[in-house]
């Protein structure tokens, strides 16, 4: 049962799914039975889930969480997307992840490249707690760094906002997902961190940071010019997310990339942004 696709894998995702719907995660997280059959264990309120394509901690009650445990994975095919141009470049790359969540990105980058270090933004305590323990349960502790800053374009202070689905937390109230509770975070900028971190060969940056994208690529743009990353960007609007997708991606243009939308599956060159197609792949390469 190591291959993703596999057949006993998929009825035990599609059970999964089925019970998922019918009793609720709460009944899941509470029941005694279930784990044996589903193959997963329920520690301090998170499912342990060993069936997953990498081995890894989440909240059921989060969006991520419970795509996990009803399909195994999260974003395969921009995963793998990336995972595969990483290694065709064939030499020792940097990933960085802001906005790395629980890591499912950055884990699956750094166990699929034996030359790939991931250094994976996590501002949230309790998420990077999570991203830690995810970290250790595939033995990655010496390829992904975890760095419990927030990103912007200045560095300092600021409020983070964390939301009852951690995969929505934000430096603003996106009014997505419930707040319950607010921090103050350490913030940097991604011309500093490289600069002080001594990254050469930045291959692929992802940010996912709930509508505060273009003050990370404002923190970023010496690096964009440099070193010229793959970007692996989620633009949403939203009502009060990201005030003006389109000024975020034309910026971005403006350093010299090329702009594609990650849908279904697919690669479609950029020409309107859609909220529904919020995944976005820029690239100054030819592809």
């Amino acid at each position: 049962m190591n291959s993703y696709n596999c057949v006993p894998r998929k009825l035990l995702w599609k059970l999964r799914s089925m019970c998922l719907s019918v009793l609720g995660h709460e009944t899941i997280l509470l029941s005694k039975a279930m784990p044996s059959l589903l193959m997963y264990k329920v520690e301090a309120g998170k499912v342990i889930d060993r069936l997953s394509v990498v081995p890894l901690v989440y909240d059921l009650n989060s969006d991520i969480g419970k795509r996990i445990f009803r399909e195994g994975a999260f974003e395969e095919f921009e995963i793998s997307y990336f995972e595969n141009a990483i290694e065709a470049l064939n030499r020792n790359s940097t990933i960085i992840d802001v906005g790395a969540n629980i890591g499912v990105h950055s884990i699956r980058w750094a166990e699929g490249n034996s030359n790939v270090e991931v250094y994976a933004f996590e501002p949230s305590r309790d998420t990077a707690a999570i991203l830690e323990k995810n970290i250790a349960l595939n033995q990655l502790e010496a390829k992904v760094h975890v760095v419990r800053n927030a990103v912007s374009d200045h560095a300092g202070e600021a409020t983070f906002y964390e939301c009852e689905d951690n995969a929505f937390s934000s430096l603003k109230d996106t009014h997505r997902k419930k707040i319950i509770n607010s921090t103050v975070v350490q913030v940097t900028t991604i011309d500093k961190f490289v600069e002080n971190t001594g990254i050469v060969n930045l291959d692929l940056l992802k940010i996912d940071v709930e509508g505060f994208e273009t003050e990370v690529i404002q923190g970023a743009k010496q690096t964009l010019e440099r070193l010229a990353p793959d970007l692996f960007v989620e633009i949403y609007g939203g009502a009060s997310s990201n005030p003006n997708p389109e000024g975020t991606v034309k910026l971005i243009m403006s350093l010299g990339y090329n702009a594609f939308v990650l849908s279904q599956g697919k690669i479609s060159k950029y020409v309107k942004h859609n909220d529904g197609k919020y995944n976005y792949y820029f690239t100054k390469r030819t592809i």
